[in-house]
Parts: C-alpha cells; structure tokens; sequence
C-alpha cells in the first residue's frame, strides 16, 4: 500500500527532471568490490543521501535523489508483480499517477526501469493470483513472473519507504553519494569508494561494482599493494604497472558491456584496491608524480603490465608460464631483489596428505608413490609435474599443481628421502670435485668474511648457473616429501621485492620498469 507518508517522501526527494548535471567521465573504469561486496544476499550504503543515475557514452545523468537517515538497503526481490503498463519519466509523475489509482488491498512500488523511466508494480501474493487482480486493474497493467534465477529486481528498502529497481534490460542504475550538494565516497560499511556504486544482480546475490576514474582508483591501489614504507621511486613504478595494468584490462568504460559487468575485481585475480580508508600519503606521491603515464609497447598499445610480490631470483617469460608470446615478459635474472617480501619456503607433506588432496580435486591415483617435476620454465619454476600411484599416473601443470596444493609459486623443487639435492659439488684441494653436505659448513662472502652455516636452518640459498637454488638441510622423513620453494606469485613481469631493492640502490621508477618489461616505452593515456 502507498501511503500519503509515501507520496508526499518521494515527491519532497525527487531530483528535478529538468536539470542535467554532466559529470566527465572519460576516465572512468569498472571495479567490481567482490572481496567484501560479492555474491551477497544485502549490501547497505551507509550515506544519508544519494544521487541515483544512468550511464551512457561514458557520461552520468541523474534520474533521482534520496535521502534516509537509515541508509540504503539493496536485496534480491523474487516476488511476482503486476507491471504497469505505462513508463513515467520523472518520479514526481509515477507519483502522481499512483495516487489517482485506486490500489486498495494491493501493495505498490514504484521501480525504476532505466533512465527517466519508472513503472508502478503491484505486488501478487502468489503464483497464480494475478487474474483477480487484473481483472479490476487490467486496462493498466500487464501479468509478470519473476523467477528464481533468472529475476533482475533489487528492492531497495530507506528510511519510511520502499521501491524497485528493475534492470531486465541489462542496466543497473549508479549510485553516487552526496553530503552539502557535493560528491563524497559512498560508504559501504567498512570500505568507502570514490566515484559512484553500482550494485547487480546475479541469480539470487548482489555485487556491488565501483565505477571510478583511473587516478582516483590508483590512491586505493599502490600502497595496497607495495606498502607505503617501500621507496618512492618503487611506489611510482608501482603506479604506473597498475595504471597501465587496469587501463589494459578495463579500458575507460562506465557502463556494462553485454559481455559482463567488470572486467576486473579488487583481488590479487586483478590488482589489491581497498578504497579511500586505505589511501596513504606516500601512495597519493607517487600517483601524483606519475599522473597518467603508462605502459606502451612499440606500436603505442598500453600494456598490460604484470606484477606479482616476488620471484625468487629471477622473473619468467609470458610464453613459458601462459603460453602467451611477447617481448615484452621476458626472463630477468634478478640481482636487485635482496630482501623479499615472501621468504624461501618449504612444506613438509605426507605422501598420504598428497593423496588425498589429489581426490579431492578430482585426481585420484590411489596411494601417491612418487613426484618428479618434469619440466621446468627459463626461469627455473615448474611447468610439468608427474605424479604416479597405486593406481594410475597424472601430469599436472606448474599453476594447477601450486592451485591444488594452495603454494606460493611454482618456483619448488620436490625433495624425497631418497633424494641427493641436499648435496653439492665443491672443488676440493686436489682440484676435483667432491660432494659435500651444506650442513656445518663455511662460507666466504665477496668481502672476505667467513661465516658457518647455521645447523638450524631449514634451506639454504645458492647462486648457481644465472638462477638461485635451494638446498634443503636435511631429508623429509619416510612418507614424506619436502615442496622446496622461492617467490611468491606468476613470476610474469615486475617483481614488488626487486622493484624495492632497485629503489633503495638509487635507481628511479624509468629505470625499474625498464629492467622489469622489456621493449617498452612510457607514455600518457
């Protein structure tokens, strides 16, 4: 039921349908906030008053303001309604035509149906008991199921009142934040973003997507990224891999395309961006002093730069790891990353623990006997694993076993008890070589300092034919294996540690992108 409350709301909220405010959006890409904000059954924001809208050609144009002390509640709605047959193209006029109906019994919504357009819905309590109610309202609207799975209606619940969003056309409205007449983050409980919010459906959950321009995305991006403590110089390269990265990625689009609603999310699937309450000083720096500067190979095209935390000694080629052939992701033999963000590592896994999580992921080869990687990539990270069991054999790629697995790379080497690799070759006094033990033994540093290898190491690190290796200390037990690893990420592109590490030896942000990305040169959007 619409209750005078209702009507005299809307109409003191409604946005004067003859002012059109245009908002430059040429900048503007697609975030979709699913680390905190996806596949929900409600999302909230938090303002006390928005501006709702439509994009087209990259240009926002308000349909409505609101206002609700209470904020804005958005939920999937799956009931069944009666449509109006005819389309308002202010709330004011939906407004008045609803009160002209007679709608006693019946529960109505208005429900914006994309830019200047609002229908009234009448509520069907049940499948099936819409034929009562149109035959007293049929000259006014149409029969409508909405289905599980297939609906696009959101209810948005505020302060005194209800109404619908209906984007059966494929369109969401957008919403911005306003406080004082000026645009501020919208607030959604505990991230705010600048820009605007649009919130989807999907099925039967919501996903709210941030639609923001490119330098204001970067704030909540670098330093969630590489922390603020890191060198300035590292922040900037920084920015513009990830400038570069999501220009690429997104392109400057403010509305959905047919194809889907984000191209990229706010994860390590994409790049790490928390919004506004994350933004640091050193991170703005570093935007700033880079402002719109990219990536381009050399026809022009910016590209998209790959990052990842660190590589272990050395990055790896587009080809080897994705098979995705270009010159610009070559193999970098890195000298500069000298204190990694991820530490060597090393799990120790029983053979039974292998089997297990093998079924568990749909690979099931009995009672796991042995591991070989097979094959490796320039850059020393396993492309090929052969594993064989009781009853069968499977030959996993480097990514899916590090997937299946839950490893911070495929730079490992896979250690067996019966396995020599805690060993090496050394040039003894009579000039030949000899093997030896790590464990208890002596190093010389390029300055001459001798030092012995602590006993309580678990793995040592060894500069070996333009690669680091790691050498365990020891063997695993009977029944297990030792996964001996280095790095952290796809090894693709910049490493964030060796980034740093050139930084703090003097080099500029040109410079480290330059070691990083190859046949490249910087430029603007």
């Amino acid at each position: 039921m619409i209750s005078l409350f209702l009507i005299i709301s809307l109409i003191a909220s409604v946005f004067s349908s003859g002012i059109k405010v245009r908002a430059s959006s040429v900048t503007d890409i697609r975030v979709g906030l699913t680390s905190l904000y996806g596949n929900k059954e409600r999302i909230t924001i938090y303002n006390d008053s928005v501006v709702i809208g439509y994009c087209k050609n990259n240009t926002f144009f308000p349909t409505g303001s609101f206002s609700s002390k209470g904020g804005f509640t958005f939920e999937p709605d799956d009931s069944h309604y009666l449509i109006g047959r005819e389309t308002y193209s202010s709330l004011t006029d939906a407004t008045e035509a609803a009160s002209k109906l007679d709608l006693r019994g019946v529960d109505a919504f208005y429900a914006l149906t994309g830019p200047s357009s609002w229908k009234i819905y009448l509520l069907s309590a049940s499948e099936g008991n819409e034929a009562d109610a149109l035959q007293k309202f049929g000259k006014d609207f149409d029969s409508v199921l909405y289905r599980s799975g297939a609906a696009s209606v959101i209810r948005v619940t505020l302060s005194g009142y209800v109404f619908l969003i209906d984007a059966f056309s494929g369109t969401y409205p957008q919403i911005k934040a306003v406080s004082g007449g000026k645009q501020v983050p919208v607030s959604l409980g505990s991230r705010k973003y600048r820009g605007r919010i649009e919130i989807i459906r999907e099925k039967k959950k919501l996903t709210a997507i941030n639609i923001v321009s490119i330098e204001a995305y970067l704030l909540g991006v670098v330093t969630c990224e590489m922390g603020p403590t890191k060198p300035a110089e590292a922040l900037k390269a920084q920015a513009v891999a990830a400038r570069s990265f999501a220009i690429a990625k997104a392109g400057f689009i403010s509305e959905a395309d047919n194809n889907s609603y984000y191209k990229m999310n706010d994860t390590t699937d994409s790049q790490v961006y928390k919004g506004v309450l994350y933004e640091t000083e050193a991170g703005y720096n570093a935007v700033k002093s880079t402002l719109g500067q990219v990536i381009k190979d050399k026809n022009g095209n910016i590209v998209q730069a790959f990052y990842f935390s660190t590589d272990g000694g050395a990055t790896d080629s587009g080809a080897d790891m994705w098979s995705v052939s270009s010159n610009i992701f070559e193999p970098v033999f890195d000298i500069y990353e000298t204190d990694p963000e991820v530490a060597p590592w090393i799990e120790d896994i029983s053979l039974k623990e292998i089997s297990e999580t093998l079924k568990d992921h749909g690979h099931d080869v009995g009672n796991v006997t042995s591991l070989n990687v097979t094959l490796r990539s320039e850059g020393g990270r396993a492309m090929q694993v052969k594993i064989s069991g009781s009853s069968g054999k499977i030959t996993l790629s480097g990514n899916e076993f590090r997937s299946v697995f839950d490893l911070s790379s495929t730079k490992f080497s896979i250690i067996t008890p019966d396995n020599a690799q805690n060993e090496i070759f050394v040039i003894g006094q009579d000039h030949n070589p000899i093997k030896e033990k790590l464990s208890g033994k002596y190093t010389i540093s390029e300055s001459g300092n001798i030092s012995l290898l602590d006993n309580s190491n678990e793995q040592y690190i060894l500069v070996c034919d333009g690669d680091f290796v790691n050498i365990p200390d020891s063997l695993p037990a009977a029944g297990h294996i030792f996964i001996l690893g280095m790095g952290s990420g796809h090894g693709v592109g910049m490493s964030q540690s060796g980034a740093a590490g050139m930084a703090a030896k003097g080099f500029g942000y040109k410079d480290i992108l330059a070691y990083y990305y190859h046949n490249i040169e910087l430029g603007t959007y």
